[in-house]
């Protein structure tokens, strides 16, 4: 009876265990993390420039205004910079 006891016991002991191990083939996986860091020479450059005249004259204040302006966008256009490649705001 004892060693039928024990067998029983033993058997009951190794069924309780057996579920506990996974038996199932576990999945192959790779895992990598990476940080990088990358230096560029700059492409766009964003520039303000204003053009401030002042005169008792309103009309000489005006052509001295226009001139110096024409005179900051042909420098502009000497120095490669397209018409295209920028705007010019209204006077305020």
């Amino acid at each position: 009876m004892k060693l039928t006891f024990i067998t029983l016991l033993i058997s009951s002991l190794l069924c309780a265990i057996a579920p506990a191990q996974d038996c199932r083939e576990r999945p192959r996986l790779i895992t990598v993390n990476g940080i990088a860091e990358i230096s560029v020479v700059p492409d766009e450059v964003i520039l303000s420039l204003g053009v401030i005249s002042r005169d008792k004259d309103v009309a000489t204040a005006k052509s001295q205004h226009d001139s110096r302006v024409k005179k900051i966008l042909a420098e502009t256009r000497e120095a490669g910079v397209e018409p295209s490649m920028y705007r010019q705001a209204l006077c305020q």
